[in-house]
């Protein structure tokens, strides 16, 4: 997408998709394999603005840059520096995506001022600042309208997160459901929302819900429940499709490599379950933890499982 990008906000979903895409090539190194995560950001406020808005966002992002250190040079100030460091920070962090900085970076564009702009008559003063108090005043209404709602979700999601993360995913779907006006656009509200929609038996609804906010999700996690969602759809092709994606995602983890294991065996295709298996016990997990070695342990059994099959059906 070099025009307009993928969508303000969507770097997320792109970078997965694109993760998936790399590592589906078998001749990627190790060491990449093992490095790879789910970065939120692109640490990197261009190639990020480039990816999510495309070149022409790219233009209109470096314009008001250079005019900003133009107008700085010539106030002769310290915010000069200021503004270099700032963007110096950028090339490889995230400092625009949080708000001190932002306001920061608006604080340093309006101080960058040209001395050449001419002030009207009288009137205009006046003009001016009844246009700006209008303007501040509805900002504030909104604010306290939208913002005291958004804060309020906040905290009741908060509240009902324990619930989720002990397994009562049913029990707590209406309180998901008052909040979605509120909280769809956060990825993991988004998430959880989903699977209590699984959870309860809603799928299409759940699928739907998944769709819709894809380009929000960096994260294995979220093609597993997406494979979970179909198959409990009974579409093993998009089942397995997400499965494959979820493990081709994060290959240093071993997690997704057995659930698309355990889903062939499940489905008769022992000996593809198999392989994986195999493959996925030479994995070396870079955290190895009571979690990863039970994991290891289950692949083991469903190789002992298949190995008896075999010896049964020789006998």
């Amino acid at each position: 997408n070099p025009w307009c990008g993928v969508g303000f906000g969507n770097f997320k979903g792109a970078f997965a998709e694109q993760q998936v895409a790399n590592f589906s090539s078998d001749h990627r190194p190790l060491k990449e394999q093992y490095a790879a995560g789910s970065p939120d950001f692109a640490f990197n406020e261009p190639l990020q603005v480039g990816v999510e808005l495309g070149l022409v966002g790219l233009g209109i992002f470096m314009a008001i840059i250079c005019l900003t250190l133009k107008g700085l040079t010539e106030e002769k100030t310290g915010l000069l520096y200021t503004a270099i460091a700032l963007l110096i920070f950028s090339l490889a962090s995230y400092p625009f995506n949080l708000l001190p900085f932002s306001i920061l970076g608006v604080f340093l564009s309006a101080v960058a001022r040209q001395k050449n702009v001419v002030v009207s008559p009288v009137r205009w003063p006046y003009r001016i600042g009844g246009i700006a108090f209008v303007i501040i005043f509805m900002f504030h209404a909104l604010v306290l309208r939208y913002g005291g709602r958004y804060y309020q979700a906040v905290r009741q999601w908060n509240l009902i997160q324990p619930a989720y993360l002990n397994g009562g995913q049913k029990s707590i779907l209406p309180e998901y459901e008052k909040n979605k006006a509120f909280l769809l656009d956060e990825s993991r509200f988004a998430a959880e929302y989903a699977d209590c929609l699984y959870q309860a038996g809603y799928t299409k609804a759940a699928e739907k819900l998944m769709r819709s906010r894809m380009a929000l999700f960096n994260a294995p996690e979220s093609y597993i429940l997406m494979a979970r969602i179909y198959e409990a759809e009974s579409d093993t092709a998009q089942a397995e499709a997400y499965f494959t994606k979820a493990m081709l995602h994060s290959p240093g983890r071993i997690y997704a490599s057995y659930l698309l294991a355990d889903f062939y065996c499940r489905y008769g295709r022992l000996s593809q379950g198999v392989n994986l298996a195999r493959k996925t016990l030479d994995k070396r997990p870079k955290i190895i933890s009571s979690r990863t070695k039970e994991i290891q342990h289950l692949l083991r059994h469903m190789i002992d499982n298949h190995m008896n099959v075999e010896r049964q059906n020789e006998s």
